[in-house]
């Protein structure tokens, strides 16, 4: 009826009152974000599916393209000095920032209404999640769907460890951290906290020199050993550990990240734990367990003292809680430089955490493992330790059986 009466009066010449509310609002286009995401939740779904047939995945994805698409994306990267992941999620909040302030502008000056402004911002939210979840899962995210590390490496599962045993790792683990600390110093104790030059090659090349040699011990796939792209810091430094955590990997990108003034005594564990993310790694015990092996398998000694020192913290936990006397023992044999590197890194924490942003980034972090259903979710962090305890029963009850080879 408005309509015929409009073309009427339209005809006779007589123009109406203009309407500024209705005629600037915004048309909605809802298609193509709903088909957006409606491919983004079918990627989910279809990830929850192939956990169901993990063997599939793991010939069709994880040994075959999943490598080549992290690696092509790593080696693009690669060459730009900062991340490009940060540039990104820096650059999607202040689109979404200017979107918000330009829309409430429009609605305060009556040039649209809320509710059409409300649906524009709902159908571009959609539109963006469903393509961020079509390419997480592209580039990377069937990787959750893969049969456990342990099944592939062939490890034997077990019973939990007893007194005994975790006691004979931690004094294992101590002596490789005292070992690495005086090739990287010549003596027990430097006198101030250990350092490093990331900016060295022969760091770089000692982290990929490890994984080239862990992935032959492991009888890995091949293209797992061809090096990544480098691994960068995060701007502004100490970022990552405000939140939380110690770095970061970002499938979109294929960039490995980390904290930008992390201490020297875990960091480059830190490198390798997301260069297994860059590898296909997506359970975080399964990360650790792999970084430890590419660092405590690498020839450079700060990359090896990293290594070694996360698996004696590990495991100097698990044991107070068994026997926390039997902890303090071992824990007396570390030479006094290293004490001096495990308190500076504590320090460094309890400087850095800021507790409400941790926590809501744990809660995050949590959620989103377990929606890819890592068991324990953030829990799955600290369950390094079993892979570690299964390959050393592997190994006649030792982690450092694997042929040394001189530096490359």
């Amino acid at each position: 009826m408005r309509d015929r009466e409009s073309r009427g009066n339209a005809a006779r010449g007589v123009l109406l009152p203009h309407n500024p509310r209705r005629a600037r609002d915004r048309r909605l286009r809802p298609h193509r974000p709903l088909i957006l995401l409606a491919t983004g939740l079918a990627c989910f779904g279809l990830s929850r599916v192939l956990t169901r047939a993990p063997a599939l995945v793991e010939s069709a994805y994880g040994e075959s393209v999943g490598p080549w698409i992290a690696l092509g994306l790593s080696r693009a990267t690669g060459w730009i000095p900062f991340p490009v992941a940060e540039v990104l999620l820096g650059g999607g909040g202040a689109a979404y920032l200017f979107l918000a302030v330009r829309a409430g502008l429009q609605i305060a000056r009556r040039r649209r209404r809320l509710r059409n402004a409300l649906g524009g911002a709902a159908l571009r939210v959609a539109a963006d999640f469903g393509l961020i979840a079509v390419l997480f899962y592209v580039l990377w995210g069937f990787n959750y769907a893969r049969p456990p590390l342990a099944e592939r490496l062939g490890l034997p599962s077990g019973t939990g460890a007893d007194t005994t045993e975790i006691a004979a790792l931690v004094r294992q683990e101590i002596v490789a951290t005292n070992a690495a600390y005086l090739a990287i110093h010549g003596v027990p104790d430097a006198g101030v906290p250990t350092s490093i030059d990331e900016s060295r090659s022969a760091l770089r090349r000692g982290l990929e020199e490890g994984w080239r040699r862990a992935v032959r011990e492991l009888g890995l796939p091949a293209s797992l050993a061809v090096p990544r792209g480098p691994v960068k810091r995060f701007i502004p430094p100490d970022f990552p550990s405000r939140v939380g955590i110690s770095g970061f990997y970002f499938p979109w990108t294929g960039e490995a990240v980390v904290d930008g003034g992390e201490p020297a005594l875990l960091l480059p564990f830190d490198m390798q734990h997301e260069k297994a993310h860059q590898r296909g790694a997506a359970p975080e015990n399964e990360a650790s367990f792999l970084g430890w092996m590419a660092a405590t398998r690498s020839p450079d000694p700060y990359v090896a003292y990293a290594g070694h020192a996360m698996a004696q913290l590990t495991f100097v936990g698990v044991l107070a809680r068994q026997d926390r006397r039997a902890a303090g023992a071992l824990v007396a044999e570390r030479l006094p430089g290293v004490r001096r590197d495990i308190l500076d890194y504590a320090d460094y924490l309890e400087r850095v955490e800021v507790r409400v942003a941790a926590e809501a980034s744990r809660t995050v972090n949590n959620a989103y493992l377990h929606a890819n259903q890592v068991p324990g979710g953030i829990a799955s962090y600290g369950r390094v330790a079993r892979l570690l305890v299964a390959w050393s029963r592997a190994h006649g009850g030792r982690l450092d059986q694997f042929e040394r080879e001189p530096p490359s």
